[in-house]
């Protein structure tokens, strides 16, 4: 396969927006951690370890499973990445992003939800093109096929958020 002339401007621009891409990847597959570390910090004072502050209370459970759950989006960022780096089709790299920011938007991951726009934003300025463009496919395999890791996420967010509200009106 020929590879495709990327202009020079074009390409420092996905250079630098790709290099955010990393920060938000790394900050993705370390929440985990961190949530474990804010358990420790939260259960210290009452005296409890981790299990026993989880067994407890019930929303942070739920809230230790959607930390568990950004590594994926990391890995589905740095697909979407990749694609980027290669220049790839606009509607990818948007539809990409947007089922990840709507997956942060149902679990109210306020830092995520703003690290997503200005991806957004910052991918705009390279491609140029609407973002209506993002649920244009050529076939529902294509676009499912092209936004695979992205749906999964969004799948397990809002099995998450189902899980919220029912620890939240049925506990």
């Amino acid at each position: 396969m020929k590879a495709k002339r990327i202009p020079q401007d074009v390409q420092n621009k996905i250079n630098k927006v790709s290099k955010i891409m990393i920060y938000a990847i790394v900050f993705c597959c370390a929440s985990p951690f961190l949530y474990m570390f804010l358990l420790q910090i939260w259960a210290a004072p009452k005296g409890m370890d981790i299990m026993t502050y989880v067994e407890q209370d019930p929303f942070a459970l739920v809230n230790m499973l959607a930390s568990f759950i950004n590594p994926f989006a990391g890995l589905a960022l740095n697909y979407i990445r990749k694609r980027m780096l290669e220049y790839g089709p606009a509607d990818v790299i948007y539809r990409g992003i947007i089922l990840l920011l709507i997956g942060e938007l149902c679990m109210m991951n306020t830092l995520y939800i703003f690290i997503m726009i200005y991806l957004l934003y910052r991918v705009r300025g390279i491609y140029k093109e609407k973002y209506r463009i993002a649920w244009r496919a050529s076939s529902v395999k294509e676009f499912f096929t092209s936004a695979s890791a992205s749906i999964t996420v969004l799948i397990l967010y809002v099995f998450v958020a189902i899980l919220t509200i029912r620890v939240m009106y049925f506990v």
